[in-house]
Parts: C-alpha cells; sequence; structure tokens
C-alpha cells in the first residue's frame, strides 16, 4: 500500500495530478476540491493516497486530508 507522497507537484489536470517522487512521476487521481487546494506546478507538495487494485489496473487516488 502507498500511504502518501510528497515530491514536486509536475502537472495538473482536471482528474488527476502528478507528483514526482525519487524521480518517479506518480499519477494520482484527485477530486476538483484537492486539486484546488494542492499548490503550484513546481511546488513541494503531499498527499494521502488510496491504491485501487483492480482486475486489469491498478489506480491511485489522492487526498489532502485523510
Amino acid at each position: 500500500m502507498i500511504y502518501s507522497l510528497s515530491g514536486v507537484l509536475k502537472h495538473i489536470d482536471l482528474n488527476f495530478v502528478v507528483i514526482e517522487c525519487g524521480g518517479v512521476g506518480f499519477k494520482c487521481n484527485a477530486s476538483v476540491n484537492t486539486i484546488s487546494q494542492i499548490g503550484d506546478l513546481g511546488d513541494n507538495v503531499s498527499l494521502f493516497t488510496y491504491l485501487a487494485v483492480k482486475e486489469d489496473a491498478l489506480e491511485l487516488y489522492g487526498f489532502c486530508t485523510h
């Protein structure tokens, strides 16, 4: 399980953000509320996460609070 991510905010989209941690960019699906609170591109940010394990996918969801 991935409990949280901390790193540099590299990309912001309508439904997800990308956080670079140790040279790896993690795509985190997020709500509009979370995306509006996270910060600006290039900022150091942190998100709590939930890893959804499905038959055909692994999806990471990010939240500002837990």
